[in-house]
C-alpha cells in the first residue's frame, strides 16, 4: 500500500506505507480532518509487480466536544483515529 497527500501517489519506496499478505490494509492512526490518497499493487510469489490501482481517498472526519465541568463551556478536542481501513478483492484468471 502506497499512500501521498495528494491524488498522484508515486509508487515508490518513500510512500510505501507497508505490506500485507491479506486483502485488507489500515493506515494510522490519522488526526482528524486529514485526507490521504492510497494506491495499491499486487506482487506475486515470484516478486512481480502488477500495475497499480488507481488512487482512492478517504478523509478522516472526528471532534469530540464536551462540557466536563458544566460550566457551559464546550471543550473541543481532536482526537486520533484509528486509521482509514482499505479492503480490495481480486480475480483469479480460470482456464478453460
Amino acid at each position: 500500500m502506497y499512500g501521498a497527500a495528494k491524488a498522484d501517489v508515486p509508487i515508490t519506496g518513500d510512500t510505501l506505507l507497508g505490506t500485507t499478505r491479506s486483502l485488507a490494509f489500515t493506515h494510522g492512526p490519522l488526526p482528524a480532518r486529514r485526507t490521504t490518497y492510497h494506491r495499491v499493487t499486487a506482487v506475486d510469489r515470484a516478486g512481480n509487480v502488477g500495475p497499480a490501482l488507481q488512487a482512492m481517498s478517504a478523509t478522516t472526519l472526528v471532534t469530540v466536544r464536551a462540557d466536563l465541568n458544566d460550566d457551559l463551556h464546550d471543550v473541543g478536542t481532536e482526537l486520533p483515529l484509528p486509521g482509514i481501513h482499505a479492503a480490495w478483492c481480486t480475480a483469479r484468471p480460470t482456464s478453460h
